[in-house]
């Protein structure tokens, strides 16, 4: 029997069809907001990416495999690992033509039996998993992301996590994106941030008031009356 390789439990949807979708339900979203609060999306940095960190988690996997898979299994797995890197290629050649070029040749005769050349291809996986060379995880999905977000109505963007972030080197494009704030410094203060604690602080004033205004309308009210009574004991 085939050892399992290791597969997410999240499907690696197509970009494109992560944008629309993302875009609908920020739209969908939006309409229940609209007026009451403000509009923050939340998206873990991971599933931005699924087609760039899939490729050295699922080859790790089928290296590790490789070490107890009887011989009858190895050119299934061997096949595994040449299509995984097919998946990736082109943008690894864009981005790191020397370790693309590198792993292409290392993969070229590989068939699973050499550990040497197993931790060769392990080290690659490794170095592009804990350390990816700039632009591995494209910093235009970021924009996208945040683009789309933006023209779907949502007034804010929260991406998870910083230490994602730091480590698919995304920063610079943050800093880039958001070149200046969206709401001028000096103008901050017109604009209170709709939080839970806002809201409830903005029930309390308006429940004081109602209750200052009804006790404005009885005074009044028993002016008019204390008026009248002693309009009439004259008269």
């Amino acid at each position: 029997m085939m050892p399992m390789v290791y597969r997410s439990h999240f499907p690696a949807r197509p970009f494109s069809t992560f944008l629309t979708h993302l875009k609908e339900y920020t739209r969908y979203e939006y309409r229940w907001a609209k007026n009451r609060v403000h509009l923050y999306m939340g998206l873990d940095v991971n599933y931005i990416f699924n087609e760039e960190r899939f490729f050295p988690i699922n080859s790790l996997a089928v290296l590790d495999s490789l070490q107890t898979a009887p011989a009858s299994s190895r050119p299934r797995l061997v096949q595994a690992l040449r299509n995984e890197f097919a998946s990736i290629k082109t943008h690894l050649e864009k981005v790191a033509p020397e370790m693309a070029a590198n792993y292409a040749r290392l993969l070229k005769t590989f068939d699973g039996r050499s550990a040497e050349a197993r931790n060769q291809l392990r080290n690659l996986l490794m170095i592009l998993r804990n350390d990816p060379p700039q632009d591995y995880y494209p910093g235009a999905k970021v924009r996208q992301i945040i683009e789309t977000v933006r023209q779907a109505g949502a007034n804010g963007i929260v991406l998870f996590e910083a230490g994602l972030i730091t480590r698919y080197k995304l920063w610079p494009v943050l800093e880039q994106v958001f070149a200046e704030p969206a709401i001028p410094p000096e103008a901050l203060g017109l604009y209170p941030e709709m939080s839970i604690g806002t809201l409830k602080s903005l029930r309390q004033q308006l429940a004081t008031f109602r209750i200052q205004r009804n006790l404005a309308i009885a005074a009044a009210l028993l002016l008019v009356f204390i008026g009248l009574v002693r309009y009439r004991r004259k008269s």
